[in-house]
């Protein structure tokens, strides 16, 4: 199962996602995250969870529970673009990520590489990193492989990768 310690976002993203990342951002494009112990009862609530009904895979952080858990904000240019719901699981000693949504025009700048790294800083504990994507979703599938991750359970048409 994949370990990531508490890293730099930069120690956490390869040479080669660094110089993609660095290749598909403009200048112009000024990146900050916002880290939330809970994202309920905080001014990206309402975003994320609209975001997420529009999202064909991140729909359930719209949900309640999702809205309980820890999340990572990405703002551009100081504007709502995206987020990354995570859970610390003590019980099972594992650094489970949820839900990443970005917001369309914020979509093909690589921007999910570094709202994955910024989410991964926070697997403080350095439990396994897990994450469960459908098995339709080729993106979010790649995306998680370049991190190093790797299939190991296939139930209902969804993968977990750890």
């Amino acid at each position: 199962m994949k370990k990531i310690e508490n890293y730099n976002v930069n120690d956490i993203l390869t040479n080669q996602m660094q110089m993609d990342i660095q290749k598909n951002i403009p200048e112009s494009m000024k990146v900050e995250f916002v880290n939330l112990s809970k994202l309920s009862d905080t001014e990206y609530a309402e975003p994320v969870a609209e975001l997420a009904l529009r999202d064909k895979f991140a729909h359930r952080a719209s949900r309640k529970k999702f809205q309980n858990k820890p999340c990572v904000i990405m703002k551009v240019n100081d504007e709502f673009a995206g987020f990354f719901i995570y859970e610390e699981n003590n019980k099972d000693k594992q650094f489970y990520l949820w839900q990443l949504g970005i917001d369309a025009p914020y979509k093909g700048y690589k921007l999910s590489k570094l709202l994955v790294a910024e989410a991964l800083k926070n697997n403080i504990k350095e439990y396994p990193a897990c994450v469960s994507i459908y098995e339709k979703n080729e993106v979010s599938r790649g995306l998680f492989e370049q991190f190093d991750f790797k299939p190991y359970a296939k139930k209902a048409g969804i993968i977990k990768f750890c």
